[in-house]
């Protein structure tokens, strides 16, 4: 069993996802009221509430903050739509448990 984490789904990823993610401490920033907060600004109050991982559909992110200096980590989701999502949920989950030290892990998800 991998280690607990505590984790925000941002904007673009739907909540449903949470469901999928038992193991762990899971919020979307809709619920946490964060609509209004984008990338670096996102990130940076995902730290200052303890939050160790963000879940993202923004394949930029990554490239517009230095993950690093922030001390976040991010797992990209390259499709976050639903119905195609919910099938790769063990493969966010494998993510997560093998991000390790690592900045940033991404899931290959198909766009069909």
């Amino acid at each position: 069993m991998s280690q607990s984490r505590k984790i925000l789904l941002d904007h673009s990823v739907p909540k449903r996802l949470r469901n999928h993610l038992s193991d762990h401490e899971v919020h979307s920033a809709q619920y946490l009221n964060w609509e209004q907060l984008e990338n670096g600004d996102l990130l940076r109050a995902a730290v200052e509430n303890g939050y160790q991982i963000v879940i993202t559909g923004d394949l930029s992110m990554k490239h517009q903050n230095n993950l690093e200096e922030i001390g976040i980590q991010l797992v990209e989701l390259e499709n976050t739509k639903w119905t195609i999502l919910r099938q790769h949920a063990r493969e966010i989950r494998e993510a997560i448990d093998n991000i390790g030290n690592q900045p940033f892990a991404t899931v290959r998800i198909p766009l069909k």
